[in-house]
């Protein structure tokens, strides 16, 4: 899910509100969400200085610099260096193997 807003604490609000309102969906419907598995990435034009740490459903989840969704690692910059990477690392052992 995502949600937008001016400010981060209106985008921590928004999405605080969004969270609560999903886990209590599941509940109702005999599903639980595993907050503490949960991740949260924020993507700004600009850098942040400091993050907020959401609490939902009484529990905190602190925002990553990282976020993982299918094999695609995105950055709160929305760099694509960390994805580069991370492919390369991976490629390199199978190119070495293709060589031999």
């Amino acid at each position: 899910m995502s949600v937008s807003g001016r400010t981060i604490e209106k985008v921590k609000a928004n999405l605080e509100k969004v969270m609560t309102t999903h886990n209590r969906f599941l509940n109702n419907i005999g599903m639980v969400t595993n907050v503490s598995k949960t991740e949260v990435i924020f993507f700004a034009g600009k850098p942040l200085q400091t993050l907020p740490t959401l609490e939902v459903e009484g529990q905190k989840i602190t925002p990553g610099k990282y976020l993982k969704v299918l094999d695609v690692n995105f950055s709160r910059n929305l760099s694509w260096d960390h994805h580069i990477d991370n492919l390369v690392k991976k490629a390199r052992p199978i190119m070495l193997k293709l060589k031999f």
